[in-house]
């Protein structure tokens, strides 16, 4: 709406002041906000969510539910949405979702603008809101924490980790704190959804996205217990005046819902417009152009200098019981595992001959475990159910408290681990040993040089603090190579996402890894070395570590792969075979590792191709690296060195 409209044309809901004083206080107070155009200051726009179109000039709201805008074209009209919203609170019509009047269901906008204008209370008297205030009431905030909860590699929309809001509540036990309101952001997706769909859907804003409160103790359950994820608490420094404000925006964003985009407008990127809306100097959201990953919104603010002011670790489930084993004997290990498979071997006089703390160290380790197994089951599954009964009565019955563990080591918290965009430059040499092989048929070596971007997040060489281990989550991840002599540009790589999940065995957890990958590879053993088919690969297999000179791990896979390009003789081939490989640490900065895979193709798309790599990574600090490679592709060989940088 232009500066000069009459206030009146903001009344675009069908609100209208209920007399001509009243008409004449609202004309009064338009005046004055648009002799300040109190419209184009940055907490009007932090809390209508306004962003600058790329584009085209103006604005546009990020909020899509209708119910979050007063005038018709309030969505991009700041100017029109703060009139008719002067105007609304004027009225005692009310408006869905909720049917609250505006000055109920925008306590935030009134709040601010009661501020800057300075309302007359008995010209434009404050409406009573009762089930806004009994909220309040109910949330009882005293601070507010960010929760980072850890990678998890089995749910797509959760491998770049997760972040929740709580209002804490003055507490003294743990206890306590679990009956606190935990505020999260997530897609309305429907719990039959295919994987495929729902991938795709997330990927373009095929889903709504809505806030919704509830106690905390819920998402420890989903997070810490069923999925066995570590939870890092940031507790934040905010004025009593700033948590205010912050709750009262956290009250409308009930009016609204977003498209949800698994990459930008995700959980942890309209968390942190709830802390704009607490402190609108932080500008946080700014920062996001393209994509907005969990972890990276943690560092964005422990970057504010005063924002965190204490960091909290909640180890999971499997942390737990992780550590309660470490403190095992080979022994009693062993008799861990035989009571779990029959608890009546607590009753054999080799496991009653342990020192009672040590029986109830053994008991205690295996209550863990089938807790952990049982996460998330029906009551009714007799499966652990009754092992879980017999071991808690003969824990009871034991009568000897558990021996004091030193505490659990707290991991690096994400905050510390390296950036998540990560570039590079490397230099290197190929050779292939046929003539057939198109362009380097007379066998000689071709120099490249090669460009690396990737836009997340972290691979089995990084360096892990902070990560999961034994984790790789590659996105968007471009390699382009210069060749030299004759020059020539080349695509080499584009992989749209490459995931492994590698979880060793252990006595009693046999958990399979895996992998999927999807994304474009040149072609290396046919003749067609400017090919660059699209190539769709899983897998699922067994890995197993050990330690001895640093810490190893192994793994082998099945992998079926089918990849498409006009280079096959039907467009495409299709074919079965392994991916292996072993990893080996040598302290935080040194990794190497031998990754191999075999594939059989039918003979006319090239039979069998063995695919190995050689990789050494050192680290030069959190966020560089020097990465040297040797691959062998059947008769194809080459050798690289580079600097990797993440940002």
């Amino acid at each position: 709406m232009a500066a000069g409209t009459d206030s009146g044309a903001a009344l675009s809901r069908g609100t209208a002041p209920s007399g001509a004083a009243d008409n004449d206080y609202l004309a009064e107070l338009v005046q004055r906000a648009r002799e300040r155009r109190l419209w184009e200051q940055r907490t009007w726009h932090v809390l209508l969510h306004y962003k600058p179109n790329t584009l085209w000039p103006g604005v546009t709201a990020e909020a899509d539910g209708p119910g979050f805008f007063l005038a018709a074209e309030g969505q991009t009209s700041p100017q029109a949405e703060l009139e008719a919203t002067l105007a609304a609170f004027f009225t005692e019509q009310t408006y869905p979702p909720a049917d609250m009047t505006a000055q109920c269901t925008f306590p935030a906008r009134h709040a601010w603008l009661a501020g800057e204008l300075g309302f007359d209370p008995a010209r434009l008297p404050v409406q009573s809101c009762p089930r806004f205030e009994d909220w309040r009431a109910d949330v009882a905030a005293e601070s507010v924490s960010l929760i980072f909860s850890s990678y998890y590699l089995n749910n797509p929309a959760s491998a770049f980790g997760h972040t929740l809001l709580r209002y804490n509540r003055t507490a003294e036990t743990s206890g306590q704190r679990l009956l606190d309101r935990a505020l999260n952001y997530a897609a309305d997706v429907p719990p039959d959804e295919n994987g495929v769909v729902f991938a795709w859907r997330g990927i373009f804003g095929g889903y709504l996205g809505f806030f919704s409160m509830m106690p905390y103790h819920l998402k420890v359950k989903e997070y810490n217990d069923i999925e066995s994820r570590d939870l890092w608490e940031y507790r934040l420094r905010l004025t009593p005046a700033e948590l205010d404000m912050m709750l009262r925006h956290t009250w409308e964003m009930g009016s609204t819902y977003f498209d949800y985009y698994f990459f930008d407008e995700n959980c942890s990127y309209h968390l942190l417009s709830l802390l704009e809306a607490a402190r609108p100097s932080l500008q946080l959201t700014d920062g996001y152009p393209v994509w907005t990953l969990p972890a990276d919104t943690v560092k964005q603010l422990m970057a504010v200098d005063g924002l965190v002011e204490e960091i909290i670790y909640h180890p999971s489930r499997s942390s737990r019981y992780d550590h309660k084993t470490s403190a095992l004997s080979e022994a009693e290990q062993r008799w861990l595992g035989r009571i779990v498979d029959d608890p009546q071997a607590v009753r054999t006089p080799g496991f009653t001959a342990l020192p009672p703390p040590r029986q109830a160290l053994v008991l205690d380790a295996g209550i863990d475990f089938i807790q952990f197994k049982a996460s998330g089951l029906a009551s009714t599954d007799d499966r652990w159910r009754s092992p879980l009964r017999a071991l808690l009565l003969t824990r009871s019955q034991l009568g000897v408290p558990t021996p004091e563990l030193p505490p659990i080591a707290a991991p690096v918290p994400p905050h510390l681990g390296h950036d998540s965009v990560r570039a590079g430059l490397a230099f290197g040499g190929g050779r292939h040993d046929e003539a057939a092989f198109d362009p380097l048929a007379d066998g000689r070596q071709v120099n490249y040089t090669e460009f690396l971007f990737q836009g997340a997040l972290h691979d089995l060489l990084s360096q892990d603090a902070g990560y999961a281990r034994d984790a790789q989550v590659n996105a968007l991840q471009l390699r382009v190579r210069a060749e030299h002599d004759p020059d020539y540009l080349q695509l080499e790589q584009f992989t749209l996402i490459d995931v492994v999940s590698l979880f060793p065995l252990q006595r009693l957890i046999r958990q399979p890894s895996w992998r999927l990958e999807a994304g474009w590879q040149r072609n290396r053993d046919m003749g067609c070395a400017r090919c660059v088919p699209f190539r769709l690969r899983g897998g699922i297999g067994l890995s197993a570590a050990g330690h001895a000179w640093g810490r190893h791990l192994g793994f082998l896979l099945v992998q079926p792969t089918i990849a498409w390009d006009a280079a096959f003789d039907d467009g495409y081939r299709a074919g079965m075979g392994l991916g292996l490989g072993w990893l080996w640490e040598l302290g935080t900065r040194v990794r190497l590792g031998l990754l191999g895979d075999a594939v059989h193709f039918p003979e006319r798309d090239g039979g069998d191709v063995w695919d190995g790599h050689a990789l050494l990574r050192i680290g030069l600090s959190r966020n560089g690296e020097l990465r040297a490679a040797y691959r062998r592709v059947g008769a194809y060989a080459e050798a690289q060195v580079g600097l990797e940088l993440y940002f």
